[in-house]
């Protein structure tokens, strides 16, 4: 095979030189080089994904499974997706459900209570509902767009009539989000877990990030002095902000320090407070609902007198009366309750340090006026100090010459990778250049020489086609007509004959081949 594979390419390149020979051969390797590559990629199977968001242990079981049963297989998304050729997608899926395994994906929920027998205790079945009932909780919060993994472990008391002990249901939550999770989030996430579980209550639900911080439950309150630092340092860092771009407009960018303190008192408390107001006429008087009166008479039918004074010598006769009278006023009532989430500021200083060599005369007055008129502190009152200092330049002007060599270095070498990237484009130019002009003057010399050779075979075929004289001096093969004229030529000279024959029946076969 190789011998007449070798024999036909000498005879397709009798007329080429080794120079073109060897072109000739790259050409070859690199058509069939980019028919392989294209057919490799046409015929390639397009992968789709057989299952998706698998843990580790599942991902693990599932290309184990792929391999046993000689699929091919790709792992995509960190792992916790697995593609197969798009035709063996269901063949994959019902090949791995019948060797006996089943990810996780596909079983969470109350799918867990179709393992359950007959014979399965009341226990079992309790931790198995509940199992599921937590599960099926968890993919719910899993579509949340912010939530990447939660998980649920639900406490649920078992039913007990004879048992005095009232053990309230609850829930624990596990959060794994993409970034901070807000407080309307963590009240949906409350909201779902009490909502979804028979007997819980949002109150007895505790939510904790990734991070080990409490965002929901009973222990939440035990962070609040935490957040309130963090409250209190979030304002003063607002409050620095918005003075250091105010100060920073005039003096520049780095020419000006501040700093502000603040003590917040973040206490809730409510207030709750009643007034009384009199309901009056168009003249004044207060207006009553109802009067009632009464009147009681009685009338002495015995001496009255005053012990001590004397004889009693005339009885006068005489009665009492008695009147006693009701009156129901109308008075508007108004109770106003005020609830106080905390949040007032009780003190705050800030201070602000100006670099000298950047104020012109008058700005520090100006500046003093600014600070104080847009944060409401007051440098009477000793709440804001703004001074003119020289600032220490010389790590600055250190980090700058660096910079600037580092600038410069780099600078340098974008240019010399410029040059190197030029003089390997003109190089490899330069070499395509010479390639294709030497394959030129190559193909100009082959086709020369081919013609030459051309023009030596029409040379010998007239000189073979020329009459012979006989040996009395007569041209005896004029008068023949041209086959048996090349016939006695072929008598007479049968070496040159066959030599001419097998040059044409070589440049025959090299064109047809």
């Amino acid at each position: 095979m190789f011998e007449l594979i070798k024999t036909r390419f000498n005879t397709a390149t009798a007329g080429f030189n080794n120079s073109q020979r060897i072109t000739m051969m790259v050409a070859f390797v690199a058509v069939i080089a980019g028919v392989l590559v294209f057919a490799n990629t046409a015929t390639k199977d397009r992968m789709a994904p057989l299952y998706t968001e698998l843990s580790t242990s599942d991902a693990a079981a599932v290309t184990e499974t792929l391999r046993d049963l000689n699929f091919t297989y790709e792992i995509t998304d960190r792992g916790a997706t697995v593609l197969v050729p798009e035709n063996d997608i269901y063949e994959a899926r019902l090949q791995v459900n019948r060797s006996g395994f089943t990810p996780t994906a596909e079983s969470d929920g109350f799918s867990t209570l179709d393992g359950l027998g007959i014979t399965s205790t009341q226990f079992q079945q309790r931790i198995a509902y509940q199992r599921g009932l937590a599960q099926e909780i968890e993919m719910s919060l899993t579509q949340m767009e912010t939530v990447d993994s939660a998980d649920v472990h639900l406490v649920i008391p078992e039913d007990d009539l004879f048992s005095g002990d009232d053990i309230k249901a609850s829930a624990s939550v596990l959060i794994s989000s993409r970034g901070t999770i807000t407080s309307t989030q963590v009240a949906a996430i409350t909201s779902l877990v009490a909502n979804a579980v028979e007997g819980l209550t949002a109150e007895q639900v505790t939510v904790t990030d990734q991070r080990g911080n409490v965002l929901a439950g009973p222990e939440a309150a035990s962070q609040s002095a935490k957040s309130d630092r963090e409250r209190t340092a979030e304002l003063e860092d607002e409050t620095e902000a918005r003075i250091l771009s105010l100060v920073e407009a005039v003096v520049g960018p780095g020419n000006a320090r501040v700093a502000v303190n603040a003590t917040v008192d973040w206490t809730n408390s409510t207030t709750v407070s009643e007034a009384f107001t009199p309901v009056t006429d168009a003249n004044g008087t207060q207006l009553r609902t109802n009067v009632s009166s009464s009147v009681e008479t009685n009338t002495l039918d015995e001496a009255q007198g005053i012990l001590g004074a004397g004889d009693v010598t005339e009885l006068n006769d005489g009665s009492v009366v008695a009147a006693q009278i009701d009156s129901s006023f109308l008075v508007d009532r108004a109770v106003t309750t005020v609830e106080n989430t905390g949040g007032e500021i009780t003190s705050m200083t800030a201070s602000v340090i100006l670099n000298q060599t950047a104020l012109a005369d008058g700005d520090l007055t100006a500046i003093t006026q600014a600070v104080a008129t847009a944060s409401g502190l007051s440098a009477e009152a000793g709440t804001l100090t703004v001074a003119a200092l020289p600032f220490d330049t010389s790590i600055a002007e250190e980090l700058a010459a660096s910079s600037a060599e580092s600038a410069a270095a780099q600078a340098i070498e974008a240019e010399q990778q410029a040059k190197n990237d030029f003089l390997r484009t003109v190089g490899t130019l330069g070499v395509a250049a010479i390639v294709g002009l030497f394959a030129l003057l190559s193909f100009r010399r082959a086709r020369k020489e081919m013609k030459k050779a051309e023009a030596e075979k029409r040379q010998q075929m007239a000189a073979l086609a020329t009459p012979v004289a006989d040996s009395k001096g007569s041209d005896a093969s004029l008068h023949l007509p041209p086959v048996e004229r090349l016939a006695l030529v072929a008598q007479e000279q049968p070496a040159e004959i066959a030599e001419l024959l097998n040059s044409w029946v070589g440049d025959r076969v090299g064109a047809s081949q």
